[in-house]
């Protein structure tokens, strides 16, 4: 519940909590005992006689309401906020550990919030005139007092009392969590040291909610340009920020790698690189990716790694250590796990991390650290062409692109994998199944092309059976259409890369060319082993010729607009 004290909305705790001090403005006992019906009465028979006398001194104008919190000081004027400052400030004093003392940590705080202690003052004596300054801070200070005598007795109400003050910090600090969202909320309550009181619960508290709340609120903080570098500045904390990765509990560990990929993508991304350097910390993040069986976590973690090997300078500082410490068989791992999960019922809350080890293979294969390993694991391989072939393309359209552009860039090094990958019919429909998500992307619509063209180099119409052949046609016949649509929906020079092709000259040609006269040519060998073909009575199906015609003629018109194109 919340209480207006002094013009301030404050939580109310239960009345078990310690009895603070009388509130020196208004006696009131309102922070920590609700009102009874005779004070209650009391308090409405003297606001009542307060507002008949402004009424007369006004000249019998209308009652101010009586139930609204005062107006901010003007020293809060500045503020461009829709909460009340002071309120802010109240929840910021109420995570104060529970253990605190007035120690150096807690009187380094209170020497340096004279500012906040004149706004408060202030504030108050819109209240009441003559009052000697009493802040909010002054009375959650007397509080931690209390409880830590307190704490030095045993028994039963030394638990009951913890217990309200740690409800109480989680519901000031879930409320905070949410503030800090905003920018400008953000930045008043750095102003007013809430990293310092962070800080301070990330060092001495034992609770993973409160290290969890701790942590979420950093993140949201590193959020804002204006607000990391005093994240970093602020002595002693990224450090032990980083000191929670040895943490063991999933919500925390999740916040943590937030917090972590967040501040890597700020410009003030340096001290991070280097509080990341020790070898220890590294294989403590690969650990948790390879142990975790909670998928949220294991999507959080992944995508800290993705920003690591994306960022070029970060890579060059981070990545040999985890190139050593056996990331690149850590994510082949990972990737032969999710295959496998690829049949649960809930595959689909696992899709991000599927995409995200993809990518982060697919960087890692364009760097020489990892791409000649990638090309000889066979596994990887087998892995990949799997995707291609999943059929429910909608849900994995994303992860196909990505497994195309890994298979691209392996068969870039080992063209002889190219032969194998052209006998697996269903890799082939796979692949042209891509063809409709890869649209937009010219990276993985070239991949698609130059894989396409590399299988099909390798198909040998002239030599191979009949009904080899025929599996082909009737692949190739089925996607048509997907090809034809491809192939009008960009311009013709938009055709791929260029690479050789096995000819004694050595000419380059585009993946788009290629492919298409390929396709010719496997049809016009159809078309002259078709009457042996129509002997077989055994048979069972059936190859449509004018289908057969249709996609002949329009590859030769296709091929011949190029050649006049040049």
């Amino acid at each position: 519940s919340l209480t207006f004290c002094c013009g301030l909305l404050l939580p109310t705790p239960p009345l078990t909590s310690v009895r603070l001090p009388e509130c020196e403005c208004c006696n009131c006992h309102c922070e920590l005992m609700p009102e009874t019906e005779e004070r209650n009465s009391e308090r409405i028979e003297e606001e009542g006689r307060e507002g008949d006398g402004a009424a007369a001194a006004d000249g019998g104008g209308g009652d101010a309401p009586t139930h609204l919190p005062f107006a901010p000081s003007p020293e809060f004027s500045g503020i461009s906020t829709t909460i009340d400052p002071s309120y802010v400030i109240s929840l910021i004093l109420q995570l104060l550990p529970h253990n605190a003392r007035t120690d150096d940590c807690s009187k380094s705080i209170l020497n340096d919030t004279a500012s906040v202690e004149e706004s408060e003052a202030s504030t108050r004596e819109t209240c009441i005139e003559n009052v000697p300054v009493s802040t909010l801070r002054n009375e959650m200070i007397s509080k931690i007092e209390q409880l830590g005598k307190t704490s030095e007795s045993d028994g039963i109400s030394e638990q009951s009392e913890l217990l309200v003050v740690q409800d109480v910090w989680e519901d000031c600090g879930c409320i905070l969590w949410d503030l800090s969202a905003n920018k400008d909320h953000a930045k008043f309550m750095v102003d007013n040291f809430l990293l310092d009181v962070l800080l301070m619960n990330l060092t001495v508290s034992k609770s993973a909610r409160v290290t969890e709340i701790c942590l979420g609120i950093i993140g949201n903080l590193s959020c804002h340009d204006v607000i990391s570098n005093a994240i970093i500045s602020t002595a002693g904390l990224t450090e032990t920020i980083i000191d929670q990765l040895s943490l063991n509990d999933t919500a925390c560990l999740c916040e943590m790698c937030r917090l972590l990929t967040v501040s890597l993508q700020g410009e003030g991304f340096v001290p991070w690189v280097e509080a990341l350097c020790p070898e220890y910390i590294l294989q403590r993040i690969l650990w948790i990716a390879e142990n975790t069986l909670n998928s949220q976590l294991l999507e959080k973690v992944t995508e800290l790694l993705l920003v690591i090997l994306s960022s070029e300078n970060i890579a060059n500082i981070l990545l040999p250590s985890l190139i050593k410490l056996g990331l690149s068989d850590l994510l082949v791992d990972l990737l032969s796990c999710e295959m496998g999960k690829q049949t649960d019922v809930y595959k689909l809350e696992r899709l991000g991390v599927l995409d995200n080890i993809l990518q982060l293979i697919e960087v890692l294969s364009t760097t020489d650290y990892c791409s000649q390993q990638f090309c000889s694991n066979v596994q990887l391989v087998q892995l990949l062409s799997g995707i291609v072939k999943l059929p429910d393309k909608d849900e994995v359209g994303n992860s196909c692109e990505t497994s195309a552009v890994i298979i691209a860039n392996i068969l870039t090094d080992k063209s002889h994998l190219a032969s194998e990958l052209s006998q697996d019919i269903p890799f082939l429909r796979g692949l042209l199944d891509i063809f409709p998500f890869v649209t937009d992307g010219q990276l993985a619509r070239n991949a698609v092309w130059n894989i396409l063209a590399r299988l099909l180099l390798q198909i040998p119409e002239n030599s191979i059976s009949t009904s080899s052949l025929q599996q082909y046609v009737s692949v190739l016949l089925e996607k048509a259409y997907l090809i034809e649509d491809d192939l009008e929906g960009h311009a013709p020079h938009d055709r791929g890369e260029d690479f050789k092709t096995d000819t004694v000259s050595g000419e380059k040609m585009k993946a788009a060319t290629i492919s298409i006269r390929r396709i010719a040519s496997i049809l016009n060998q159809w078309i002259i082993k078709q009457p042996a073909v129509e002997e077989d009575k055994l048979r069972v199906d059936v190859i449509d010729d004018r289908k057969v015609q249709l996609l002949l003629d329009y590859c030769c018109k296709y091929d011949s607009r190029l050649k006049i194109i040049g």
